[in-house]
Protein backbone atom coordinates (compact mmCIF):
# COMPACT_ATOMS: atom_id res chain seq x y z
CA UNK A 1 0.00 0.00 0.00
CA UNK A 2 2.80 2.42 0.86
CA UNK A 3 4.50 1.72 -2.49
CA UNK A 4 1.22 2.29 -4.33
CA UNK A 5 0.61 5.61 -2.54
CA UNK A 6 4.23 6.58 -3.12
CA UNK A 7 3.88 5.84 -6.84
CA UNK A 8 0.75 7.99 -7.09
CA UNK A 9 2.38 10.84 -5.24
CA UNK A 10 5.54 10.63 -7.36
CA UNK A 11 3.43 10.64 -10.51
CA UNK A 12 1.21 13.58 -9.58
CA UNK A 13 3.23 15.61 -7.10
CA UNK A 14 6.99 14.98 -6.90
CA UNK A 15 7.57 18.02 -4.66
CA UNK A 16 5.06 16.70 -2.11
CA UNK A 17 6.84 13.34 -2.05
CA UNK A 18 10.13 15.06 -1.39
CA UNK A 19 8.60 16.95 1.60
CA UNK A 20 6.94 13.73 2.82
CA UNK A 21 10.21 11.80 2.63
CA UNK A 22 12.03 14.57 4.49
CA UNK A 23 9.39 14.59 7.22
CA UNK A 24 9.44 10.79 7.47
CA UNK A 25 13.23 10.75 7.61
CA UNK A 26 13.21 13.47 10.25
CA UNK A 27 10.67 11.56 12.39
CA UNK A 28 12.67 8.33 12.05
CA UNK A 29 15.86 10.16 12.97
CA UNK A 30 14.23 11.69 16.02
CA UNK A 31 12.83 8.34 17.17
CA UNK A 32 16.28 6.79 16.73
CA UNK A 33 17.89 9.62 18.71
CA UNK A 34 15.36 9.17 21.52
CA UNK A 35 15.91 5.40 21.62
CA UNK A 36 19.71 5.76 21.57
CA UNK A 37 19.56 8.32 24.37
CA UNK A 38 17.36 6.02 26.46
CA UNK A 39 19.84 3.15 25.97
CA UNK A 40 22.71 5.48 26.92
CA UNK A 41 20.92 6.61 30.09
CA UNK A 42 19.87 3.08 31.03
CA UNK A 43 23.35 1.59 30.67
CA UNK A 44 25.13 4.53 32.27
CA UNK A 45 22.69 4.68 35.19
CA UNK A 46 23.00 0.98 35.99
CA UNK A 47 26.83 1.07 36.03
CA UNK A 48 27.00 4.37 37.95
CA UNK A 49 24.27 3.18 40.32
CA UNK A 50 26.07 -0.05 41.13
CA UNK A 51 29.34 1.83 41.59
CA UNK A 52 27.69 4.27 44.02
CA UNK A 53 26.11 1.41 46.01
CA UNK A 54 29.29 -0.71 46.11
CA UNK A 55 31.89 2.03 46.68
CA UNK A 56 30.33 4.97 48.55
CA UNK A 57 33.54 5.77 50.45
CA UNK A 58 35.54 5.91 47.24
CA UNK A 59 32.97 8.27 45.72
CA UNK A 60 33.25 10.40 48.84
CA UNK A 61 37.04 10.42 48.44
CA UNK A 62 36.66 11.48 44.79
CA UNK A 63 34.43 14.37 45.82
CA UNK A 64 36.93 15.22 48.55
CA UNK A 65 39.65 15.50 45.90
CA UNK A 66 37.40 17.69 43.76
CA UNK A 67 36.81 19.92 46.79
CA UNK A 68 40.56 20.15 47.44
CA UNK A 69 40.98 21.51 43.92
CA UNK A 70 38.78 24.48 44.81
CA UNK A 71 37.11 26.23 41.90
CA UNK A 72 38.94 23.94 39.49
CA UNK A 73 37.10 20.98 41.04
CA UNK A 74 33.80 22.82 40.67
CA UNK A 75 34.62 23.51 37.01
CA UNK A 76 35.47 19.83 36.38
CA UNK A 77 32.25 18.67 38.05
CA UNK A 78 30.25 21.33 36.21
CA UNK A 79 31.75 20.63 32.82
CA UNK A 80 31.04 16.91 33.06
CA UNK A 81 27.47 17.57 34.21
CA UNK A 82 26.83 20.14 31.50
CA UNK A 83 28.08 17.87 28.71
CA UNK A 84 26.11 14.87 29.99
CA UNK A 85 22.94 16.93 30.46
CA UNK A 86 23.26 18.55 27.05
CA UNK A 87 23.66 15.20 25.29
CA UNK A 88 20.62 13.77 27.08
CA UNK A 89 18.47 16.85 26.47
CA UNK A 90 19.37 17.18 22.80
CA UNK A 91 18.77 13.49 22.13
CA UNK A 92 15.61 13.19 24.22
CA UNK A 93 13.17 16.12 23.71
CA UNK A 94 10.23 14.16 25.19
CA UNK A 95 7.89 16.36 27.21
CA UNK A 96 5.09 13.91 27.99
CA UNK A 97 4.55 10.35 29.08
CA UNK A 98 6.99 8.20 31.03
CA UNK A 99 9.97 9.39 28.97
CA UNK A 100 9.76 12.84 30.51
CA UNK A 101 11.81 11.47 33.42
CA UNK A 102 14.83 11.06 31.11
CA UNK A 103 14.38 14.57 29.73
CA UNK A 104 14.12 15.93 33.28
CA UNK A 105 17.40 14.18 34.14
CA UNK A 106 19.06 15.96 31.22
CA UNK A 107 17.77 19.38 32.25
CA UNK A 108 18.73 18.77 35.89
CA UNK A 109 22.29 17.96 34.81
CA UNK A 110 22.39 21.15 32.72
CA UNK A 111 21.24 23.12 35.78
CA UNK A 112 23.88 21.43 37.97
CA UNK A 113 26.56 22.17 35.37
CA UNK A 114 25.50 25.80 35.10
CA UNK A 115 25.54 26.17 38.89
CA UNK A 116 29.04 24.72 39.13
CA UNK A 117 30.40 26.82 36.28
CA UNK A 118 28.70 30.11 37.14
CA UNK A 119 28.69 29.90 40.96
CA UNK A 120 31.72 27.73 41.75
CA UNK A 121 31.95 28.77 45.41
CA UNK A 122 28.34 27.68 45.98
CA UNK A 123 29.05 24.43 44.13
CA UNK A 124 32.01 23.75 46.42
CA UNK A 125 29.65 23.72 49.40
CA UNK A 126 27.67 20.93 47.76
CA UNK A 127 30.84 19.08 46.75
CA UNK A 128 32.07 19.26 50.36
CA UNK A 129 28.89 17.54 51.54
CA UNK A 130 29.55 14.77 49.03
CA UNK A 131 33.07 14.25 50.35
CA UNK A 132 31.70 12.58 53.50
CA UNK A 133 30.59 9.57 51.43
CA UNK A 134 27.14 9.57 53.03
CA UNK A 135 24.25 9.52 50.63
CA UNK A 136 26.03 7.79 47.76
CA UNK A 137 24.18 4.53 48.37
CA UNK A 138 20.87 6.42 48.20
CA UNK A 139 21.93 8.12 44.96
CA UNK A 140 23.07 4.74 43.64
CA UNK A 141 19.67 3.20 44.38
CA UNK A 142 17.99 6.16 42.66
CA UNK A 143 20.18 5.60 39.60
CA UNK A 144 19.22 1.91 39.54
CA UNK A 145 15.54 2.88 39.68
CA UNK A 146 16.18 5.36 36.84
CA UNK A 147 17.82 2.60 34.83
CA UNK A 148 14.82 0.31 35.35
CA UNK A 149 12.44 3.15 34.43
CA UNK A 150 14.38 3.89 31.26
CA UNK A 151 14.30 0.19 30.38
CA UNK A 152 10.52 0.35 30.82
CA UNK A 153 10.40 3.32 28.43
CA UNK A 154 12.39 1.32 25.89
CA UNK A 155 10.03 -1.61 26.35
CA UNK A 156 7.06 0.65 25.64
CA UNK A 157 8.78 1.73 22.44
Amino acid sequence: LCNFVGSLVRLFCPAALCRFQQALHSERSMNLAIECTEWFVMLTAVVMGLSHVLYPRDWGAAFGRLHELGRTGAFINGGLSLVLGSLITIGHPVLSGPGIVVTFLGWSQIAKGALCLLLPDRALTSIARGSTGRGFRIVGCALLVLSAWTGYCLYLG
